[in-house]
């Protein structure tokens, strides 16, 4: 299934990332383990309470089998 969503601010991303991972069916604590970050923190993260780097935003995606297209190019993770 595709999906393609414009992003205008940083708050839509984490409501995104917390969309993506329940409609996948995985929990805080599997998509932390598997992103190397604790499960606190990506609790935190789908909160805004924590500013994503690039690095942790691409692992993230990665793991929720997502894909980024900037400007109509897109970049498989």
């Amino acid at each position: 299934m595709e999906y393609e969503i414009k992003i205008e601010n940083r708050m839509e991303i984490v409501k995104l990332i917390k969309q993506f991972r329940e409609l996948k069916k995985i929990s805080h604590a599997d998509l932390a383990d598997k992103i190397g970050i604790k499960e606190n923190t990506m609790f935190r993260i789908e909160q805004g309470k924590f500013s994503l780097n690039a690095e942790l935003l691409f692992l993230i995606l990665k793991n929720l089998g997502c894909s980024i297209v900037v400007e109509g190019k897109e970049f498989k993770l």
